[in-house]
């Protein structure tokens, strides 16, 4: 797991979450979302899938990378994780594109994903 973030950038991934919490309008459970996964050298696509997030109480963001047909192994080989807790890990919130971007520093890839309005 990655060191623990400075308090600025804690507080501005705290922040990010809760911004797309809020644009998802999802009060609980989850919700299945686009993703797209960027080398971070070059920022170029490697893939994109749909998978269910769920957005804790505990500022975390959980993938469920198995439902878009991924194995444990295979996501982690790719440095790919389950959960992204964000005293931990750098989050960006793209207003204007309704993007939380995911950068961690225990991988390779950036992480978007694109908000989903469920009372749509």
């Amino acid at each position: 797991m990655s060191n623990l973030l400075n308090q600025d950038d804690k507080l501005e991934s705290i922040a990010a979450l809760q911004e797309f919490c809020f644009a998802c309008k999802n009060n609980h459970g989850a919700i299945t979302v686009n993703i797209d996964i960027l080398f971070r050298k070059g920022r170029k696509l490697a893939f994109t899938c749909s998978a269910p997030i769920v957005i804790g109480s505990n500022s975390a963001i959980y993938i469920m990378w198995e439902e878009a047909g991924y194995t444990q192994e295979q996501f982690r080989e790719i440095d790919l994780y389950g959960v992204y807790y964000s005293e931990y890990v750098k989050m960006k919130y793209l207003k204007t594109k309704k993007i939380l971007e995911i950068n961690s520093s225990d991988s390779n890839k950036i992480i978007r994903i694109y908000a989903k309005d469920t009372n749509n």
